[in-house]
């Protein structure tokens, strides 16, 4: 793999982070923590970091080599081809789910009258030719869209400002203590997680790796900030009975952008942006699978991506219809993922000692 710098790194990381917050944390904290929402995102900022150090540790286990060669050393051959297996799954399910959430956004938005299957297919062909790319090349994508989404960030919330009341805010109260652990544990899964299929590059691949562990705070301080002035913006501008409605609140927030009666429907550039987080998280995980599997024959991976995005597609109904399905389901997903590594570091642990 070709190495990359911390600012590259960096993009990657935030893109990754930031590729669950449309139609997935955003409703999960409103539905769930409701007035205890300030609570829930400083407990999660602490698990987060938590995590982050988890990740660093893992990192830093045999800096030389990437996840998959480092499974290869902590297992005997037969359950090393075992964990990378469900590892690649768990990426390639990963990679599905964050694309339902973008094409389903699209179609209940856009293209309400349109069949999913054309939907799915003409989303899934950009994704999947970016996939193609190398690590730089995915960096250099993932600097343009946070780049451009800071500058349209900046725009949309001053916008807003004016419409924000203090009192939609109110009263902030302390849930039970379960209950906001809870509700944390599964926002930081849910941010952090991605942040872990980064492990498919090696320490020594990443220029200047002794600043690392700091890009990589930097970065998702960056992206709290972010999710921290959405969320207040949502709840002041809709307050967080009407918030609940909604599948999508930071997009109906959007709508309330209108200035001078001349720039309106600026919710439609604004929502571009977090669906090329999305894409690029998907096209991301795509590529991992690429690389490792040696794939050549393009169109069998294609094949399955889109059968089972068409599969997870068709189950939308059923997704929203249970009370936080949509946010469970890649919550337990990155878990799962999370487990295993950790797991293994300890297996390592106890063998090297």
């Amino acid at each position: 793999m070709n190495k990359i710098n911390n600012y590259t790194l960096s993009f990657i990381i935030i893109c990754l982070i930031n590729s669950n917050l449309l139609g997935i944390i955003f409703p999960y904290i409103i539905n769930n923590s409701y007035y205890s929402f300030i609570y829930t995102l400083l407990l999660s900022f602490i698990i987060s970091i938590i995590l982050i150090l988890l990740f660093y540790k893992l990192l830093n286990t045999l800096p030389s080599k990437n996840i998959f060669e480092k499974i290869n050393i902590i297992y005997e051959n037969k359950t090393s081809k075992v964990i990378k297996g469900i590892l690649l799954l768990i990426f390639l399910l990963n990679s599905s789910l964050v694309f339902f959430r973008f094409s389903s956004f699209v179609a209940n938005e856009y293209l309400t009258e349109t069949p999913s299957i054309i939907i799915c297919l003409l989303l899934s062909l950009p994704i999947f030719i970016s996939s193609k790319k190398d690590i730089n090349t995915l960096g250099r994508i993932a600097s343009s869209i946070v780049y451009a989404t800071s500058i349209m960030f900046i725009f949309s919330r001053l916008s807003l400002i004016p419409h924000i009341s203090i009192d939609n805010l109110k009263p902030i109260v302390f849930d039970n203590p379960f209950n906001i652990l809870k509700d944390s544990l599964v926002v930081s899964i849910l941010n952090i997680g991605p942040l872990f299929t980064m492990l498919v590059i090696s320490k020594e691949n990443i220029i200047n790796n002794k600043n690392t562990l700091k890009a990589i705070i930097l970065s998702y301080i960056f992206s709290f900030l972010l999710i921290t002035i959405i969320l207040l913006t949502i709840i002041g501008v809709l307050g967080i009975d009407i918030s609940k409605i909604y599948t999508y609140p930071s997009y109906m927030v959007l709508k309330n952008i209108n200035i001078l009666n001349f720039i309106k429907n600026v919710q439609n550039f604004s929502v571009l942006f977090w669906i090329m987080f999305m894409s690029f998280t998907s096209s991301f995980n795509l590529s991992i699978i690429r690389k490792e599997l040696n794939v050549k024959n393009n169109k069998i991976l294609f094949i399955i991506f889109f059968l089972i995005s068409i599969f997870i597609f068709s189950k939308e109904s059923i997704i929203n219809r249970y009370n936080n399905l949509y946010a469970l389901l890649p919550f337990y997903l990155y878990l799962f993922l999370i487990i295993i590594l950790f797991t293994s570091l300890l297996i390592y642990l106890c063998k090297s000692k």
